[in-house]
């Protein structure tokens, strides 16, 4: 049951992957993301750039900008080409339809977010050979990596939803740009408006926790929303409602 279901998964995924490499603006997209933040940006910092934390925070943050660029597509692209009945209409049972789809995104992201760190590492040696091959500290790498597939996971299954009952990909993209917006407007309004004396206990409480517990506590929160997503997502997919839709 397992292996057929992991081969199901496996043949949506591939599916998935096959239809982006044929979009022509997402491989322009893909060149471009690998040659600024793996190759132009790098080099002009040298190889404190390697070192520093802000690796870390793209391979965190950019899965998850990159998966709302494509998880738009993933049942109300479908649903626009007249290929959403064919696809429900095969023998796929539908949580290999979901779960392919959302492993494609979140592996199509976080690949591109890996091939854009390693393009890094080695254009900055290339670009400053003295002093021996340079490399990410491995804490950092690996948080990053982590930190990267959960937060490209949050967005897929947030992406899925809202695809899932979209009319079009524009509409769709709308909704998840609109949603954006408004956990970031809703996110600075309330750290502005907690009280100092709440502010000076959040920031205490993070540094007596320390960052490893910090950043194993916010990983596990997040695979938790991941999970939660996903859980939706799947009472949500019925065939015969969508082909109606």
């Amino acid at each position: 049951m397992m292996t057929e279901l992991l081969a199901d998964v496996r043949t949506v995924v591939w599916k998935e992957w096959a239809e982006f490499v044929r979009q022509r603006s997402t491989v322009i997209g893909m060149l471009f993301f690998v040659v600024v933040f793996g190759v132009f940006i790098p080099v002009q910092r040298g190889r404190e750039w390697l070192s520093s934390g802000v690796p870390f925070l793209n391979a965190a943050i950019f899965p998850a900008t990159l998966a709302l660029g494509v998880v738009a597509d993933s049942f109300a692209g479908e649903r626009e080409r007249h290929t959403l009945e064919t696809l429900l209409a095969s023998r796929l049972p539908d949580h290999a339809i979901l779960l392919g789809k959302f492993v494609a995104i979140v592996g199509y992201v976080w690949g591109l977010t890996v091939a854009s760190l390693l393009a890094a590492a080695v254009a900055v040696n290339g670009a400053e050979p003295t002093g021996g091959p340079a490399f990410y500290p491995a804490r950092l790498l690996v948080s990053g990596l982590v930190f990267g597939a959960l937060s490209a996971g949050l967005a897929a299954g947030a992406g899925i939803l809202v695809s899932l009952r979209a009319a079009t990909v524009r509409q769709a993209a709308q909704v998840l740009t609109i949603g954006l917006m408004g956990l970031i407007f809703v996110g600075v309004a309330a750290a502005s408006a907690l009280p100092d004396g709440w502010k000076r206990w959040l920031i205490e409480t993070v540094r007596g926790l320390g960052p490893t517990a910090t950043v194993l506590l916010a990983g596990a929160a997040l695979l938790f929303v991941d999970g939660v997503l996903l859980a939706v997502a799947a009472l949500r997919f019925r065939r015969t409602r969508l082909l109606l839709d």
